[in-house]
């Protein structure tokens, strides 16, 4: 299905719904019109008054007659010239005929007690009115439950699609538009997921490779990792510390650009050091998956993003920072890179396209 098609269909949808809703509002107002005896609204007409004659009589005795009018009438009489009131047209409809005692005879059952259906008496009809409302009423909320639920779940699962969402994270990336990128390309990424024939190989890791790096983007830190641990240095409350970093720092992105080698312990290790006051803190990068499938048997500069796990002393009052293992992404774009420096550093170029050429290695 194409996305005119799917568009067309989802357009449909609402028209569908408000036409059954409509329909069931026809037969709700229906049903009372006939349980009420009542005509339709556009046959309402203001009907005629029917006369009604009065006889009043005078204290004199004598009878005045004639026809009340819908206002008072105050009248001489003919016999002794007394002036009488008489009522107007009363407002209320005219009471019904009582039935005979037979029909209530027969709303007794065998033993002699009334029925159900006499007890219910004039209330039968509001009653039934009032249970069909409600039956309606269940019924109009489960189908516009029914047709809500269905059109937040219809997915846009056409491979045309997700090559649409590609294109825009792409762009979007490139221009620093981080956050509106990493919806398009966790959506791709779903997309690819459900038609995994849709990509290469090689489009594939460029995807992963760019949701990666956007991600590591939207969560960059302002502070760098000397910042962070002089705060963590003065705070004297370990547990406040561990709350304050958990609340602003866990899971949080970091950029590294140094030279990475193995140091005397056969640790991985920077080639600069880094000091809280006078003592030296260090990087724990033993963790991090990444190095482990990088040609790395001499230093080489890199420019990798990592995630923060935790900041804590180590004995002597020394820091160390840890990093979450799979948090390693090697940057490779240089348009983005832009957006975030701004100057970039020297010699960023060779080592972007290095690290390109490692990623495209990667499985």
């Amino acid at each position: 299905m194409s996305e005119r098609e799917r568009t067309e269909e989802t357009e449909e949808q609402p028209r569908e719904e408000t036409y059954i809703l409509c329909s069931l509002c026809c037969l709700l107002l229906e049903f009372f019109r006939q349980s009420s005896n009542m005509s339709p609204w556009w046959k309402i007409s203001r009907k005629q008054s029917q006369p009604v004659p009065f006889e009043v009589a005078c204290a004199c005795g004598h009878s005045l007659r004639g026809q009340r009018q819908r206002t008072y009438q105050v009248i001489p009489c003919s016999a002794c010239g007394r002036s009488v009131f008489i009522f107007p047209l009363s407002p209320l409809p005219a009471p019904k005929a009582t039935e005979d005692r037979g029909s209530r005879i027969e709303d007794r059952g065998k033993d002699g007690r009334l029925t159900h259906a006499a007890r219910l008496g004039p209330w039968r009809i509001p009653l039934l009115a009032g249970a069909v409302t409600l039956a309606l009423v269940a019924v109009i909320f489960a189908l516009i439950f029914h047709f809500s639920k269905n059109r937040n779940s219809l997915p846009a699962s056409d491979p045309d699609s997700m090559s649409e969402h590609f294109a825009a994270g792409k762009k979007l990336f490139a221009h620093g538009q981080f956050h509106e990128a990493i919806r398009e390309l966790d959506e791709a990424l779903v997309l690819y997921q459900k038609h995994p024939d849709s990509l290469s190989s090689v489009d594939r890791k460029r995807l992963v490779q760019m949701q990666r790096e956007t991600g590591l983007f939207v969560d960059l830190l302002s502070e760098s990792v000397e910042e962070i641990l002089m705060q963590a240095a003065a705070e004297h409350d370990d547990r406040e510390w561990r709350a304050v970093f958990a609340d602003r720092y866990r899971g949080k992105s970091l950029l590294f650009l140094a030279g990475i080698h193995r140091d005397s312990s056969n640790r991985w290790a920077l080639d600069y050091e880094v000091f809280v006051g006078d003592k030296r803190a260090r990087i724990d990068w033993e963790n991090l998956q990444l190095l482990r499938g990088l040609p790395l048997n001499e230093s080489h500069r890199l420019l990798v993003g990592v995630r923060l796990a935790t900041v804590e002393p180590e004995a002597g009052r020394t820091w160390v920072v840890r990093l979450q293992p799979d948090s390693g992404v090697l940057l490779t774009d240089g348009d983005a890179l832009a957006t975030v420096y701004s100057r970039p550093p020297e010699g960023i170029d060779e080592v972007l396209k290095r690290q390109a050429a490692w990623v495209a290695e990667m499985p």
